[in-house]
């Protein structure tokens, strides 16, 4: 391998390490936020509570917590992987740095798709979760305005009877 080509490839790491840790902070503001916003809307009492948005409040809450146990959860193994890779570079006993490299490469590569698979896994919760609190959401704003329509009805009723 050229010495232009360990530099590409030393380059395309570095961006792919910079961005899973932006996905990282980006689930971690998301979930987290959503979880807070839905925390201030039903303590503002503007949300009416029935058994089933109920459930999924309460499950988009839970989604919400495995995605931020799971995103730290990666991000530990990704640390930890790291310095495994920095020990791996003193451990890998070949003298062709050829093969030391790609032994080295595919070590990483396999680390790598450990921690992928952990932030897929993150994803689909947090759009579990997301989803669960827009129907939350749905059916209590479907609610209120039921109620507020019966409401509107008997008051029109009693002023036609008077």
């Amino acid at each position: 391998m050229k010495m232009s080509e360990e530099k590409d490839l030393e380059n395309i790491r570095e961006s792919r390490t910079v961005n899973m840790n932006l996905s990282e902070q980006k689930i971690t503001y998301i979930s987290g936020g959503a979880f807070v916003l839905s925390i201030s809307l039903i303590t503002s009492n503007s949300f009416d509570f029935s058994i089933v948005s109920g459930i999924f409040l309460i499950s988009s809450w839970i989604f919400f917590a495995l995605t931020l146990f799971i995103n730290l959860l990666s991000c530990t193994k990704a640390a930890f992987y790291a310095t495994k890779a920095e020990d791996d570079i003193y451990d890998v006993n070949e003298k062709d740095e050829i093969k030391k490299f790609e032994i080295l490469d595919g070590r990483i590569v396999e680390r790598n798709k450990k921690i992928w698979r952990l932030n897929w896994l993150a994803h689909i919760f947090l759009a579990i979760g997301l989803v669960s609190i827009i129907i939350f959401a749905s059916i209590s704003i479907n609610t209120i305005n039921n109620n507020i329509n019966e409401t509107t009805e008997k008051h029109i009723s009693v002023h036609k009877t008077n």
